[in-house]
């Protein structure tokens, strides 16, 4: 996810488009009415997860301006309540999901701007307990992206975090506590803005991690299993690599990476055992600049598409032809300044 933490000028909202149906192979995606949903404070960052077991889909906000997490429950028709805000005591920049302390409920963790970690265990009911403080404050610099998986393969959800100059790993022990267990610097620049993908690049079953760091470079940090990582690429991109999304773009069953930037998204194939094909297979230009990026099927044709946010408008759609390739459609307006960060 992309994050600018020294411009305050952020979205206090909630913006939702409702997805209307799909159409025939390389035609666009139609959309319904936005809905707009005040939150508390700024937004950075943005989850979903069935809190209130009624399953649908609820919404967890980074709220950091007013330190705290925000919570919005789903109707079960698409539209949501008024939000809730969970105070945090600290700078909370991005959230992650999970049953962290295995009761079968579905928590929150969030990450101050001290790489330090606060749980929000949830009740099953909708609301979160206050936090508790789940790590010792390790590395400085401001976090921008939060993954979890179960990365040291002893069956409980583990964090990653990008930020500073580091990918840092903290491994859960089923309880709602973790300790940071793998540090690996990056890049010699603190990192402001980037993202991070979890995944299997090289076909071992264990997961991956691949970031970019929003200054030209993406990187693969392959997984031995045991929760430690080596890199094994890391490409020098034409743009700036704002965020990261990672799917299979190309129909060859490994899992490839696309990074936003200035008006262009790029296409980064991968060979299968975690190495990215330089020169990108593929960059799309895009009418405006794209923070983030995400990957999902919006017009059903069974490939991949993407979709960048556009500074100063909305979305814009690129839809996938199965093969690798991308087709820029029209921008999806919001009326309002560009959203930092958008669910599929």
């Amino acid at each position: 996810m992309y994050h600018l933490y020294r411009n305050y000028c952020l979205l206090s909202i909630l913006i939702i488009v409702s997805f209307q149906s799909g159409l025939a192979v390389a035609q666009e995606a139609t959309f319904g009415p936005i809905a707009v949903y005040p939150v508390d404070g700024s937004s950075f960052d943005v989850a979903s997860v069935d809190l209130n077991e009624d399953g649908a889909p609820d919404l967890v906000v980074s709220s950091p301006a007013v330190g705290g997490v925000t919570v919005l429950l789903n109707d079960g028709d698409g539209t949501f309540g008024a939000s809730q805000l969970y105070p945090v005591t600290d700078f909370a920049t991005s959230v992650a999901v999970g049953d962290f302390n295995e009761d079968g409920h579905s928590d929150v963790v969030a990450v101050s701007d001290i790489s330090q970690l606060f749980l929000l265990t949830g009740a099953g009911n909708g609301t979160l307990n206050p936090p508790t403080v789940a790590n010792e404050p390790t590395y400085t610099g401001t976090a921008v992206d939060l993954e979890v998986a179960d990365f040291n393969g002893d069956s409980h959800l583990d964090v990653a975090a990008l930020g500073g100059v580091w990918m840092l790993i903290f491994s859960g022990n089923g309880e709602g506590q973790f300790s940071r267990t793998e540090v690996l610097q990056i890049t010699s620049l603190a990192i402001d803005q980037g993202g991070l993908v979890v995944g299997d690049m090289n076909g071992d079953a264990f997961p991956d991690v691949c970031f970019s760091t929003g200054a030209n470079e993406i990187g693969v940090l392959l997984n031995d299993g045991s929760g430690s990582f080596v890199e094994s690429d890391r490409e020098i991109l034409l743009h700036e690599g704002f965020d990261l999304t990672g799917a299979d773009f190309d129909g060859d069953g490994d899992m490839d990476l696309a990074a936003s930037g200035a008006a262009v998204v790029d296409i980064m194939s991968n060979d299968g055992f975690g190495n990215l094909v330089q020169p990108p297979v593929g960059s799309v230009e895009m009418t405006s600049v794209g923070f983030t990026i995400t990957a999902s099927d919006l017009n059903m044709d069974g490939f991949v598409d993407l979709v960048p946010t556009a500074a100063g408008a909305g979305f814009q759609p690129l839809y996938g032809d199965g093969s690798g390739g991308f087709t820029a459609g029209q921008i999806v307006s919001m009326g309002l300044p560009s959203p930092f960060q958008i669910l599929t």
